[in-house]
């Protein structure tokens, strides 16, 4: 599989947020509003529309004019390509030394970015992630957490083959990953994520 080539060194400290969508205009506005309100301060955004036509564009745009000390992109695929293309699209454009994927109907806590930044600095690892909170629709009550159980990590790498635990919305990568590991794979419409975490595996990359 193809690799990123990137002609510039990354940016030190500067995350590159990567967010693919596809009509998810109902809920965007409520993951753009997540990323401003983060305590780590130093970002960059890609909106990655995957053809569909509607209000992200604009709303893109207006979070864009009220955060003008930040560099933020959208662009539309011109057919509908899959989220693994939409993120390979920005993950191209990608300057920082980390890389934070979040989709387009999530949210972050105020200090996703500061302590997953931490985690890498630390600990030298590739990549971290976290445990999610599933929230009701209409509600905002939480009805159950997700991600990695208790006995996830110390089982690592074998319980990743037994259940994918890792979800992309609750990770951030160094962005020598992508450069090494490669795209994530296009002809996946389901597990994508999942097989981008075994290859990385694979590449002997480590996970906090």
């Amino acid at each position: 599989m193809e690799t990123f080539t990137y002609a510039d060194a990354p940016v030190e400290g500067l995350v590159s947020i990567v967010i693919p969508t596809y009509h998810k205009e109902r809920y965007i506005g409520e993951t753009l509003n997540s990323i401003g309100w983060q305590t780590y301060p130093h970002w960059e955004l890609f909106v990655v529309e995957d053809s569909s036509v509607g209000p992200t564009e604009q709303m893109v745009a207006d979070f864009a004019r009220r955060h003008p000390e930040h560099r933020v992109e959208y662009s539309r695929n011109d057919r509908n390509r899959g989220a693994a293309h939409s993120r390979n699209v920005a993950f191209a454009k990608c300057r920082g030394e980390f890389v934070a994927l979040i989709d387009a109907d999530d949210r972050w806590f105020p200090e996703h970015l500061e302590r997953s930044v931490e985690a890498l600095r630390s600990t030298g690892k590739d990549l971290v992630y976290s445990s999610t909170v599933m929230i009701e629709d209409g509600t905002d009550l939480l009805p159950k957490t997700g991600g990695p159980q208790s006995s996830h990590p110390a089982e690592f790498p074998e319980s990743l083959y037994r259940r994918n635990f890792i979800t992309p919305s609750a990770t951030v990568m160094r962005r020598e990953v992508l450069a090494d590991v490669g795209p994530w794979n296009t002809a996946m419409k389901y597990c994508e994520d999942q097989d981008f975490w075994l290859r990385c595996l694979r590449m002997g990359k480590q996970f906090q």
